[in-house]
């Protein structure tokens, strides 16, 4: 006798997908979501808080803000400022020392927008 047999459909293992974007787990601090909580409840629509951080996510994305100077580069302007006080002349008027620090540190305008022999953007590289 001859049997038929109908390929068996396999069942996939684990949690059926919930969505097609993948999802991300982080931690957030007690007061990270207390602050979260009080931006949700400002908001007209009452966001969940999955929609509130993607809001704040794309807030902060889409707004250009001008960075910080680092620490190092603090220290360093702060060093150069201790030497040219010594350099100048503490008998000159308290404006002159400022107009002459403010010369050797901001370097004259004609020079200031001038890259001479390095490329003005990666695209002009070549």
């Amino acid at each position: 006798m001859q049997t038929f047999l109908t390929p068996a459909i396999l069942k996939k293992r684990g949690r059926p997908a919930t969505g097609a974007a993948p999802s991300r787990t982080f931690r957030l601090s007690d007061e990270f979501i207390a602050v979260l909580d009080a931006w949700t409840a400002d908001q007209p629509d009452q966001p969940t808080d999955s929609e509130a951080l993607r809001r704040l996510v794309e807030i902060g994305l889409t707004t250009r803000t001008r960075a910080l100077p680092s620490q190092r580069l603090r220290s360093a302007r702060a060093d150069r400022a201790k030497e040219l006080a010594n350099i100048i002349d503490p008998a000159a008027r308290s404006e002159e020392r400022i107009a002459r620090k403010r010369r050797v540190t901001k370097r004259p305008a004609d020079f200031r927008d001038r890259r001479v022999g390095l490329p003005t953007s990666k695209n002009e590289q070549g």
